[in-house]
């Protein structure tokens, strides 16, 4: 009586067909793309909480437009600027940084990134927080590129360890919302 209520499987090879349907640019053919991401986890994994994995397991290698890492990374006092120029090259052009600085102290715990956008030099303080990355950064980097009226953005999802960001239209991201359990914001 209650299986009316349980949620459709939906099957890898689908999940990876709605993302294209979607506009995401994968690298891959799905015959290469598939046996890739089967590499850490299997079939029913995937398909235990749809969509979930499958992002999670983006990276450079299968979409400029995906990628997830570590939130707890920051272990070198530059890792803040490998950080925003991934988080760039999602744009694929459209939200450029230039001359791109930051400290992180760990002796004197703090931490600062500088860049220049449109002309403009800005440098913010980041929240000392070890090697965990500062959410803030994201935020307020999503907020600079909003600001250049562009249709597509940032949208990120944090689970507590993985942080994935994904570059968007609205129309997008809501449609990719509606597919799973875990929501992006911008």
């Amino acid at each position: 009586m209650f299986g009316i209520f349980r949620k459709r499987k939906v099957s890898l090879e689908e999940q990876v067909s709605t993302l294209r349907q979607l506009g995401f640019a994968l690298h891959m053919e799905d015959e290469q793309l598939i046996p890739s991401i089967l590499e850490c986890h299997s079939s029913n994994e995937y398909e235990a909480d749809p969509y979930l994995l499958l992002l999670l397991r983006m990276n450079e290698e299968h979409s400029h437009e995906i990628w997830t890492f570590d939130a707890e990374c920051i272990e070198e006092s530059d890792k803040y600027i490998d950080i925003v120029n991934r988080f760039c090259q999602l744009s694929n052009g459209r939200f450029t940084l230039a001359n791109i600085a930051s400290i992180v102290d760990f002796e004197e715990e703090f931490a600062w990134i500088s860049f220049e956008h449109n002309g403009v030099t800005y440098k913010w303080e980041l929240d000392f927080e070890y090697d965990w990355l500062d959410l803030n950064l994201l935020r307020m980097l999503a907020n600079l590129a909003d600001s250049m009226g562009e249709t597509k953005h940032y949208y990120y999802s944090c689970d507590g360890q993985n942080i994935t960001i994904i570059y968007c239209t609205h129309e997008t991201m809501y449609q990719l919302n509606r597919k799973m359990r875990l929501h992006f914001e911008s």
